[in-house]
């Protein structure tokens, strides 16, 4: 399968673009890591962000709040 039948198809069964879709698991396994106690820093570094400063822009812009906000309950 080529390339663009891969993105068509995924998007057509997934409704984001691969991207899009690997950065929500990203962004979701940090919010677990923070709830579990991790600080932000850890977090991100632990899913793969080099800049703590794009991982809470892109973290904010996902959930509607910064990782500094999410609390462990």
């Amino acid at each position: 399968m080529g390339q663009t039948t891969f993105y068509q198809n995924f998007r057509s069964v997934m409704h984001v673009s691969p991207l899009q879709y690997a950065k929500s698991v990203r962004l979701h396994k940090a919010q677990v890591l923070i709830l579990e106690g991790k600080n932000a820093s850890e977090a991100s570094h632990m899913v793969g962000y080099n800049n703590p400063a794009q991982f809470s822009r892109e973290y904010e812009r996902h959930f509607g709040y910064s990782p500094s906000a999410t609390s462990v309950a």
